[in-house]
């Protein structure tokens, strides 16, 4: 059975927050979890605007990253899903 896994990135950190069975339920974690916030404006981008911006995004598995044979990173996974950039509070 396939995992999926939510995380919460901002600007300077990336938490795991949820864990789900299927991608439409990580899909609508992310969606209820952004209700009332205001998209990233065109012409701004994460570094920029407000305050700090952030994103969910859901990777299929425990973790986003691939370790190598000695445990170091070897690469990144590629998102199965995220949302749009969205301003904080």
């Amino acid at each position: 059975m396939k995992k999926y896994s939510v995380y919460y990135n901002n600007n300077v950190e990336c938490n795991k927050v949820a864990e789900f069975a299927t991608l439409d339920e990580a899909k609508a974690y992310c969606t209820e979890n952004t209700k009332g916030y205001d998209e990233v404006c065109a012409g701004d981008n994460c570094y920029e605007g407000r305050s700090n911006n952030f994103r969910y995004e859901v990777y299929e598995g425990d973790n986003y990253i691939i370790l190598d044979e000695d445990g170091d990173v070897a690469e990144f996974k590629n998102t199965v899903y995220e949302t749009e950039q969205f301003y904080c509070d």
